[in-house]
């Protein structure tokens, strides 16, 4: 510019590109209104660009005057991207009437956009956070004569949502509509129908479906390991509690203060100190701080069970929980 040289509007959108991957959203805006005083209008790229540097930034309000821009604009004119990446910045700021009106644009004859699988799976999300499974599932009905295939996170996303919804039976519809479609079960999928059926009581249930990820070469992650570790210590099953426990720890999975307070503490509950202070020591080396009833719970059993264990070494043992 001081050198008099023209600036076009690939010179505008690269500016704009690099402050939002920067993460300067208010240089990119700088430059953006720069360039329509320059008299550039600005393309959809652009226009887009500026939308999704928005959406990272859950500032639904700027990117919705973006997008009304583009709506006037001869040159500008929304397209897939836009529109998903606006549901998207919707979620995001919990905003779910605006998805549903943004989407019925997308329906309307006005609008030369048509909805793909992305679109479809960000709206089921959405109604899913929305806790909103009635629509969620109208918007799953929508697609299927649209000879969409429905994969794997958009059933997740449905599954979800029934879990929020405590709609056990929907969910199980869902998870046979899905092994029907040969659609691969992640750890994610898995999460979700163990912490159902455990919340249902049926602990033998998310146990077959924690065998069956082993069999399928699926990680179990935190989730699960602390979903049946409770669940197993609600219903008295300590031993499988305690041999899960040690199976999490094998498999490299690192155990947090959740996971620590309920084995120790159901090992307490059940008379199984000498395992409450294994976990103890445990829980010392992966320097996890546990709740202070936890410490408390295990000095008095030992005190009060333990008498044949040495003085030295029950106080040595509050020593290092005092610490």
């Amino acid at each position: 510019r001081d050198r008099n040289m023209t600036i076009n509007e690939v010179t505008y959108g690269c500016l704009i590109d690099g402050f939002i991957r920067g993460k300067k959203m208010d240089k990119a805006l700088a430059v953006f209104h720069q360039m329509k005083e320059d008299g550039h209008e600005g393309n959809t790229v652009i226009h887009t660009t500026l939308i999704k540097g928005f959406t990272r930034c859950k500032q639904l309000d700027q990117a919705l005057e973006v997008y009304e821009q583009m709506k006037q604009s001869n040159a500008a004119q929304p397209n897939l991207i836009t529109y998903n990446s606006l549901l998207d910045c919707c979620i995001s700021c919990f905003t779910f009437d605006k998805m549903d009106q943004l989407f019925e644009e997308m329906k309307s004859d006005d609008c030369q956009v048509e909805p793909d699988l992305i679109t479809y799976s960000t709206l089921i999300k959405g109604f899913c956070k929305a806790k909103n499974i009635d629509r969620a599932m109208e918007v799953y009905e929508d697609l299927k004569p649209r000879g969409f295939e429905p994969d794997e996170v958009l059933y997740n996303s449905l599954l979800d949502g029934c879990a929020k919804t405590q709609n056990f039976d929907q969910a199980m519809e869902i998870y046979d509509e899905m092994l029907k479609q040969n659609v691969s079960r992640s750890n994610v999928t898995y999460s979700i129908m163990i912490k159902l059926h455990a919340g249902k009581g049926n602990i033998e249930k998310s146990l077959e479906l924690f065998d069956e990820m082993e069999q399928r070469n699926v990680r179990p992650g935190m989730i699960v390991f602390t979903c049946l570790i409770q669940s197993c210590i609600r219903q008295k099953k300590i031993d499988r509690a305690v041999e899960l426990f040690k199976d999490m720890r094998v498999k490299g999975v690192k155990a947090d203060h959740v996971v620590y307070n309920t084995i120790i503490s159901g090992c307490v509950y059940n008379q199984r100190l000498q395992r409450a202070c294994e976990f103890l020591l445990d829980s010392f080396s992966d320097e996890i701080k546990l709740a202070d009833d936890i410490y408390t719970k295990v000095l008095r059993n030992l005190t009060h069970n333990h008498r044949d264990m040495s003085k030295e070494v029950r106080t040595d043992f509050g020593t290092r929980i005092c610490a």
